[in-house]
């Protein structure tokens, strides 16, 4: 069994024990990208995870740190979600 995805990894493969906590948790965790965008498309899920979240706002010229903190993402994903919300000044 496996998840099927546009984003971050295509397909993730489910390698738990076959329980529903255990199957809803690896769905939720698999639900959103690594790193969102701030929008509606992702707030339920967003929501319903209540992890805590790292938010990063970001100009356009902060573009290495936007990368530097989709690479602390990969590292954390089960501990946080990660968000990046662009400011348009």
């Amino acid at each position: 069994m496996a998840v099927v995805r546009n984003f971050d990894e295509p397909i993730v493969p489910f390698e738990g024990e076959m329980d529903t906590k255990i199957l809803n948790r690896f769905m939720l965790e698999n639900a959103i990208p690594s790193v969102f965008e701030f929008s509606e498309v992702y707030l339920d899920n967003f929501l319903k995870q209540g992890n805590d979240t790292a938010i990063l706002f970001y100009k356009e010229k902060d573009l290495p740190l936007v990368k530097a903190f989709r690479e602390a993402a990969k590292s954390f994903k089960r501990d946080l979600l990660f968000t990046t919300s662009a400011l348009h000044t």
